[in-house]
């Protein structure tokens, strides 16, 4: 038995109004249709090993929030750092390869270039560990490590997505919303007057 761990390449079929943070979990799994035609595909270019059976293995998702604290220069509008970081953090999401970790340090250096930010810190919620936490306060982390990276375990899709609650009662929206807590939340901590050079 042969098991094909496969994600569909859902930037390629993004709408010009949708996100990473928009589309549907579903896009993020292969349906049954395209799993029955990569099987024929297989089949008929005569790759596959004789006396082998393939089997198409769904993602098992684990979910996440971001909270990100900017320190942001007052010559450009806060609504458009706001923007450009969720392009950018839409991006690498849609285009992240890794199957151990996800290093926070990545975040912070796409968010770090973005113009109008001076300063970031960010800290991943996972929710694994927060009912974790919840069952056994004293537990040990999981599906984070101590630099607060995402930890990527077999057969496992992380993806940024609310719709669940921490162990101190916040409530995560599954979606990006500047009232409430979600997927994806930017606070503005502070703002600097940029230095002149």
């Amino acid at each position: 038995m042969l098991n094909l761990f496969l994600i569909p390449r859902v930037d390629y079929l993004l709408s010009d109004n949708e996100n990473y943070f928009t589309i549907e979990e579903s896009r993020f799994i292969l349906s049954d249709t395209q799993k029955e035609r990569l099987l024929q595909t297989i089949e008929r270019i005569g790759t596959k090993i004789i006396s082998t059976d393939i089997k198409i293995i769904d993602p098992k998702f684990s979910r996440y929030v971001l909270n990100i604290g900017i320190i942001a220069f007052d010559d450009i509008p806060t609504d458009l750092i706001k923007n450009d970081i969720i392009e950018a953090v839409s991006n690498y999401f849609l285009n992240i390869n890794r199957l151990d970790r996800i290093p926070k340090s990545d975040i912070i250096k796409i968010i770090e270039e973005i113009n109008g930010v001076d300063s970031v810190s960010i800290k991943i919620i996972s929710e694994n560990n927060e009912k974790n936490k919840m069952l056994y306060r004293n537990a040990n982390d999981i599906s984070i490590d101590n630099f607060n990276d995402i930890i990527i375990a077999k057969n496992e899709l992380p993806i940024i997505r609310g719709g669940w609650s921490d162990r101190y009662g916040n409530s995560y929206e599954n979606t990006i919303d500047t009232k409430n807590l979600g997927s994806l939340n930017i606070l503005i901590k502070d703002i600097t007057k940029r230095s002149e050079s």
